[in-house]
Parts: structure tokens; sequence; C-alpha cells
């Protein structure tokens, strides 16, 4: 094994050859290169050189034997690793990074291809896919993730940006450019995705370092749990549109995507599920019971369950439509220009979206109806209470209905 010592301010280098023998029953293999800087190590190479197992030692690196074909090979190996330190001398002379990749280049004449995030994403979403369990709505999410970001580089002149072009100080400038647009939470999110791109990237050495390992990121903590008190879903419910001086379409679409938000009001439907139909309603203990498994449930293992029995106002809604297939359905950006309008005509001041009513079926069940936690998460279809808080807090209310003391007693001496 040939090693350069390391001195103060440069770097070590190890060139290190592997037989690698295929086949059952072979005794002939090839004999493979690994460049070693600072134990970060590279892939393996073939030297094309093939040798017979029983002439080959690891300890010293070399074929054994005294035949001129076997002093042509260990001269090829010596060559190769004369040229690999020749490499790494140069780049210390040019005051440049030395690592296995640019070692490479400079021996073999094999530059490095540029790779651009487009490349690593669609590296990531592959493997992603092929070793994890992960639902079709994550990949989304992760879709979402990439336009967003893609947006950025497009408007900052990089159209297709290749992974060297994004530096430290750009990423903080998209940091900016994200929480100018977005939730504190949700920019996060975008940036955090962006540094797992550059982990896995620099993981499978698609990149010899990585700019943004020492950032970091922190959510604000903070949850946004606007609902819809009981007075309010009241207050909806009764609205008669027909009232209102609109075309009659105008009028069924607003009167359907009504009845839709209140029936999600009190069964708390992510939009998802609910557009996927993903649940059934069943007659249970003389109520009728909505039940069904997230779509986030994880490879289809359907591991997030829920159930709940309707409210009266949910199983009125189900009357009106006759079954739950009639129920209905739009893609969920309609949906929300839809109750943007419902909010405004019918005095309603709360940025109405599809989310606000799971969390009004979340407060109500807390706050209002006083279940535990734990049978809140049930209800919202996630296997702990962890998630609860993105959806509603303990009010003040509970707390002083809960918290309520003995009268004191008189003491007499």
């Amino acid at each position: 094994m040939t090693k350069l010592t390391k001195k103060p301010g440069f770097y070590s280098v190890r060139a290190l050859y592997r037989l690698k023998i295929t086949g059952a029953g072979a005794d002939v293999g090839s004999l493979y290169l690994r460049i070693v800087v600072n134990g970060i190590r590279s892939t393996e190479r073939s030297t094309g050189i093939r040798v017979a197992s029983k002439q080959w030692d690891s300890k010293s690196q070399s074929i054994l034997g005294n035949d001129r074909e076997t002093q042509l090979k260990n001269a090829q190996l010596h060559q190769i690793r004369t040229r690999i330190y020749e490499a790494q001398r140069e780049l210390e002379q040019l005051g440049e990074t030395v690592t296995w990749r640019k070692i490479i280049e400079r021996v073999f004449d094999q530059p490095r291809q540029a790779t651009t995030l487009a490349d690593v994403f669609g590296l990531y979403v592959t493997e992603q896919k092929a070793t994890t369990s992960n639902s079709p709505v994550t990949f989304q999410g992760y879709e979402k993730y990439f336009r967003n970001l893609s947006t950025y580089f497009a408007e900052n002149g990089l159209k297709s940006p290749l992974l060297d072009d994004i530096t430290k100080a750009r990423f903080q400038n998209l940091l900016v450019w994200l929480k100018d647009r977005y939730a504190q939470d949700y920019a996060i999110k975008n940036a955090q995705f962006l540094k797992s791109l550059f982990s896995y990237a620099y993981a499978c050495n698609l990149i010899d370092r990585n700019p943004l390992t020492t950032i970091r990121l922190e959510k604000s903590g903070h949850y946004d749990t606007s609902h819809l008190t009981q007075e309010q879903v009241q207050q909806l419910a009764s609205f008669d549109f027909v009232e209102l001086p609109l075309p009659v379409e105008s009028i069924r679409v607003l009167d359907e995507e009504r009845d839709v938000f209140v029936f999600c009001c009190y069964t708390g439907l992510h939009h998802a599920d609910y557009h996927k139909g993903t649940f059934a309603v069943s007659e249970q203990k003389g109520r009728t019971w909505l039940s069904g498994h997230r779509i986030k449930s994880q490879g289809g293992r359907k591991d997030k369950p829920y159930s709940m029995p309707l409210h009266p106002l949910a199983v009125a809604i189900l009357a009106k439509y006759g079954d739950v297939a009639r129920l209905p359905r739009r893609n969920n950006a309609k949906r929300n220009l839809v109750l943007k309008q419902i909010a405004a005509y019918v005095g309603l001041n709360v940025h109405l979206t599809t989310k606000i009513a799971r969390k009004t079926l979340a407060n109500y069940c807390l706050n209002v109806l006083g279940m535990r936690l734990e049978t809140v998460a049930k209800v919202l279809g996630h296997s702990s209470t962890k998630f609860v808080k993105h959806y509603t807090t303990i009010t003040d209310d509970s707390i002083d209905r809960e918290m309520q003391f003995e009268p004191s007693k008189p003491t007499t001496k």
C-alpha cells in the first residue's frame, strides 16, 4: 500500500487496488482502483488489468512473479500511483481543493460532467420511490418544492442551474425569496428540500463538496390554527345563496361547495382524502359513521385509519346528495377560489380554504366536545398526538371549564 504522508496544510492521499473476481469458480479477476483523500473514498474504477487470485498480494498492493508480463502490469500500477500523486501536487500548487474527483479528471483525462439540479432531483426521486414506502402525496410535495426552486433560479437567470452554481450566498438569497412569498414554515420546507438534494448529491459523489452543510434551518414553531366557531359554521350552513343576484349556475356552485365545506367541518377530511373518496359510510351503534384511511398512509399499508360518528349536519348533507359517490368534487384550487367568494357573501371574516374545515373539526372535538388528544388524533387519522398542534390548541375556555375547584369550607376554631 502506497501512502503519502500528510503535511500541515496539505492532503492525505492513498491509491488502493482491489482484486474483484466475478463468477462462481473463477480464479482470475480485474484490479480496481479506489482513491482516498482525507478519508473520503472515490467510487471504484477498473484498471483493465487482469490477475489470478493466487498472484495478487493485497498487503503489498502488487502482483507476485518475475515474468515479463507481471513486471509490465506492476509497472502500470506504479505509473497510475505516480500520476495520482503528481495530480495532487499540481492541485496544491494551484491552490485548489484536492478531491478524488479532481485527481481522476487529471489522471484519466475524464473531466467531470457538470450536474444540474434537475438531474439530482430526478435521481433522488427515483431512489426514494424504489427504497421507501412514501405515498404519492409525498412525491407530489417534492414536485411542488422543485417547481418553487426552479422559479427562483429562473428569475435569477439560471433556467437550468448546476449544483456548482448554488453557493451558500445564493442559498441564503433563495431563503429570503421564499420567505417573501410563503409562510415561514413552508419556506423552510422548500429550503430543506434543496439541502436534502445537496446531501444526496454529495453522498453519491456527484459534487466534491456540500456548501450547505453548515446552514441551519429552523421552523417558527407557530402553527396557524385558524378555524370557524360553531356559530360561524351554523351561519354558513343556513345561508341562502338563492337570494343573491347571481346566475343559476353560480348559485349551484356556491351551494355545492358550501355543503362540501360544512361536511368536511364535521369529518375533518383532508382535501386529498375527500377528492379521492377514500372513505365509506356505515351504520353503527344506532348512528351513521364515516371511516377510511388517509391517502398519506405509507406504501398502501393503510396505517392511518380514521373513523367517527357523523354530526347531524353532515348526515343531512349526505341525505341531500343521496350517497357518498354523489358528493360534489372539484380540484383544490377551484374549491379555494369558490370558498373565498363564499366567505365574502356570508360575511365570514376568515380566509376560507379547504384546510380550515379540518382545523374546525379539530377545534370542535378538543375545545367544544372536550375529547382527549388521543381521540382527536384518531379522528384526524394521525397515529400519535404529535401533529394535533398543527390544527388546534387548547383554549382558555376549555381550561376554565375543566379546572374547577371545590368551594372551600370555612374553618372553625
